[in-house]
């Protein structure tokens, strides 16, 4: 068995034997190392109880889905997280959504523990054999090994993935228990710990391909261990018996877990229904491509290079500057300094709350989308920043500079004086008072006040559209909440199928709508789509309609002329009564004023991540689209204070809404370079000419800041409320054009179809028969008198009508109460 130094090292004491060196007795994790683990453990676990989010993250609802049973998985992976999480959902869905809020943070708390072993082991591994003398290491050791795994467990990725148990979580906890153990083994040559690391190796491997990179580094840092005698002391391996059979063992472990983990992920898979909605050639093929799409989903190529640059290079320096920079026998050169100094700076800015430092963030294009992966470079980060704490930290605490000047003083000839200070208590001071100022740039920003208000909002509107369903049994959405609806429907005890409009037609999503399918015929018509089952509910099957509640799809109503489904406060559903959606229009509104002053005390947080903002202003899209909707039927019915109040409230909501910005601008970007960069009067031309009374109506409001009586301009506008319906409106625009062309036949007819419709018919028949003197052969505007005077008969009819039943009822002899 080799020792820590060659013979040629050995000096020789006083009596002439070979001097011992002064070692520590080992460097294998003691009680204190594990004591310091759960102590961060229950920390982080009583932090992220103290600030949790609201309910179950948007990142875990259609997983949890799956593990509830309401879904089928879409995917092999992820094969390990199903099995655990589908053991919570055995009670039900009500205490599977809290025990997935209670083992998320289990889960970041174990892994906070694990990131602290692995770094209080891998700085024992890199600092071995270095610092001989001073005892002060392990209080270095323990300070920078703390530090660095609260800051992994605080930044940003790690907090979220364990609002709730996710994926992400569970494979970054199974690769720090994989990893671990090996460091172990490089410590104390346990082959009980290589073994079990080697297992769970191999069952990453079958989770991510991270785990055959992992095991290659693995087996790297085995063989440079090789070529160093201080990093083999009491390694097994290195016995010429047990040699061979430990490595066979190895590799035998390594391909067991491998297989358990495909295993796994396979029967998961087919157990839940997933093969039953995948038709991509067969499981193996499956599990090939999902394993190549980890890689190209994951990141584009930038992101890739950001989080080399970022994470995985100042690790890389890191690990080759520690065991040289904490030797006690040498200064600390500058050059090696000024390297500690950036690059623990570089790390420490991707551990910090300055989310403009975070290559993540930068540009959706080259951001890194998988948790599991952010998690991962996070952790380099943090490895990196306790690496340098501790290279500085030991030139604080342990060296002794005193001592180092004297002998170069001596060995340049210099009388020194023999009595040299060694106390070393300020280097202690000044590693606390460091550890606290870096601390103070990571954990303030752990409380996410506002990113909680955002995501409380979202759950408010998800609670409110179940409330708003009733006993509907399916509800055609645009997919975003679709997992959300699913969940707290069962948890309420009844059954509600999601269908998206918006979901590309596939095996998976044919599957999804066929759970809605009552018979044959539903099973057809489902089999083709969300859009085409509206239709075809809509013209045939209209009591299948009748239990449906609707998101989207107004469209069809609008486009057969007739009033869309009673509109509540996010949905619409045929046959609603008026208290129920009196109730859902006030819950609307309430969250349109939390949603305004949320925007008004600052907004989404610039760490709130890009999944829920993006729900965050769909629920504001949602919640305008639908006050548009109302307001539209408020003003055909003549009630122009309530059209108003909904026209306001949507107005404020997307103004507000930075994704609808971003589309405006975007679409308006690409109209602005087809019309070549055209003034506000050509543009309205134009779109006059080609009919577009959107586009015409974007234009005008210029012309009307500027001149409120200019024809064109109210012309383009009124024509815009026409077609959306928006009687009142159209009337006071047009109106306004007539102001100075007071002759235009096309104005004064639309005019008088408008006002008829407001119930305005003798003003009505005046306008249009204006139009019918300037145009005296026109079959239009012969067509609207007979229209106005057909309504207006109706509308004389319909009292009378009321009367005379008011008066048949009052006939009736009242019956006669039995004894």
């Amino acid at each position: 068995m080799r020792s820590y130094y060659d013979e040629d090292e050995k000096e020789e004491g006083e009596d002439g034997q070979p001097a011992q060196r002064m070692f520590l007795p080992d460097e294998r994790l003691r009680v204190m190392d594990w004591i310091l683990a759960a102590a961060l453990a229950a920390l982080v676990f009583a932090g992220m109880s103290l600030y949790a989010f609201p309910g179950l993250v948007p990142e875990v609802w259609s997983d949890a889905a799956v593990a509830a049973g309401l879904r089928p998985p879409s995917d092999v992976f992820p094969g390990f997280w199903r099995v655990v999480a589908r053991l919570f959902f055995l009670g039900g869905v009500p205490a599977g959504e809290k025990c997935l809020c209670i083992a998320g943070r289990v889960c970041a708390a174990l892994t906070s523990g694990m990131v602290y072993l692995f770094l209080r082991a891998s700085l024992a591994l890199l600092v071995r054999g270095r610092l001989r003398t001073s005892q002060r290491r392990y209080l270095v050791q323990y300070v920078a090994s703390f530090l660095g795994a609260m800051f992994f467990a605080c930044s940003d990725p790690a907090w979220r993935a364990g609002q709730a148990f996710t994926p992400g979580g569970l494979q970054v906890l199974l690769t720090l228990a994989a990893v671990t153990p090996f460091v172990m083994f490089m410590l104390d040559g346990s082959l009980l710990c290589a073994y079990s690391s080697m297992f769970l190796l191999g069952a990453l491997a079958a989770e991510t391909p991270l785990g055959f990179v992992l095991l290659a580094l693995c087996w790297i840092v085995f063989r440079m261990a090789l070529q160093h005698d201080a990093l083999c002391e009491n390694m097994p391996l290195l016995e010429p018996l047990t040699a061979q059979t430990a490595k066979w063992n190895l590799t035998f472990f390594w391909g067991l877990g491998l297989a358990a983990g495909v295993v796994l992920n396979c029967w998961s898979f087919t157990k839940m229904g997933g093969a039953q909605a995948f038709d991509q050639g067969g499981l193996p093929l499956a599990y090939l491509l999902r394993w190549w799409a980890i890689f190209t989903g994951t990141a584009d190529s930038l992101g890739w290079v950001l989080a080399f640059v970022l994470c995985v290079l100042p690790f890389a320096v890191a690990c080759l500057i520690l065991p040289r920079a904490v030797d006690e026998e040498n200064f600390l050169p500058y050059h090696v300094g000024a390297i500690v100094f950036v690059c623990g700076m570089v790390a420490y800015s991707q551990l910090s709350m300055v989310p403009q430092l975070w290559f993540w963030t930068w540009n959706p294009l080259t951001a890194v989308r998988s948790s599991y992966f952010l998690q991962m470079f996070l952790l380099l980060s943090a490895c990196t920043v306790t690496y340098l704490v501790t290279v500085l930290g030991c030139d604080a605490c342990c060296r002794n500079h005193a001592k180092l000047s004297s002998f170069r003083a001596m060995d340049d000839d210099v009388d020194v004086p023999l009595d040299l200070p060694r106390g070393k208590r300020h280097g202690l001071v000044v590693l606390f008072v460091a550890s606290a100022l870096f601390s103070a740039g990571v954990l303030p920003g752990r409380t996410l006040e506002r990113t909680r208000e955002l995501l409380g909002i979202v759950d408010a509107f998800a609670e409110e559209v179940l409330r708003e369903c009733g006993d509907a049994e399916c509800i055609f959405t645009d997919g975003a909440f679709d997992g959300r609806l699913e969940l707290g429907a069962a948890a309420r005890g009844r059954k509600l199928v999601a269908l998206s409009m918006m979901a590309p037609d596939s095996p998976y999503q044919r599957c999804l709508r066929l759970r809605a399918a009552a018979d044959a015929e539903d099973r057809t018509v489902l089999s083709m789509g969300a859009p085409a089952t509206l239709r075809s509910w809509q013209r045939d099957r209209p009591k299948r309609l009748a239990k449906a509640a609707f998101q989207l799809g107004f469209e069809l109503w609008q486009r057969d002329g007739g009033e869309p489904p009673a509109c509540s406060g996010t949905l619409a559903r045929i046959g609603m009564d008026e208290k129920s959606r009196a109730e859902g229009v006030a819950a609307a509104r309430n969250l349109a004023g939390r949603i305004s002053t949320f925007h008004a005390a600052g907004g989404p947080d610039s760490t709130a991540g890009a999944l829920a903002v993006e729900k965050f202003n769909l629920v504001q899209w949602r919640i305008a689209r639908l006050a548009r909707i109302r307001a539209g039927c408020a003003d055909r019915a003549g009630d122009l204070a309530t059209a108003k109040a909904e026209h306001d409230m949507a107005d404020r909501l997307d103004d507000s809404n930075s994704a609808l910005k971003r589309i405006v601008k975007e679409a308006e970007g690409r109209r602005d370079g087809t019309l070549k960069q055209v003034t506000p009067r050509e543009g309205l031309q134009l779109a006059l000419l080609r009919a577009d009374f959107a586009l015409a109506s974007r234009y005008a409001k210029p012309i009307l800041d500027a001149d409120p009586d200019d024809p064109d301009a109210n012309f383009g506008v009124g024509m815009y409320f026409f077609q959306t319906k928006q009687w009142t409106l159209a009337a006071d625009s047009l109106e306004a054009c007539l102001r100075r062309k007071g002759k235009e036949p096309a104005v004064l007819n639309n005019l008088a179809l408008a006002l008829m419709h407001i119930g305005q018919f003798s003003e009505a028949e005046k306008r249009a028969k204006e139009a019918l003197q300037l145009v005296p052969k026109s079959a239009e505007v012969k067509a609207t008198i007979a229209e106005i005077v057909s309504a207006r008969d109706e509308a004389k009819a319909k009292p009378a009508a009321a009367a005379a039943k008011s008066a048949a009822e009052a006939a009736k002899p009242a019956a006669k109460e039995k004894p």
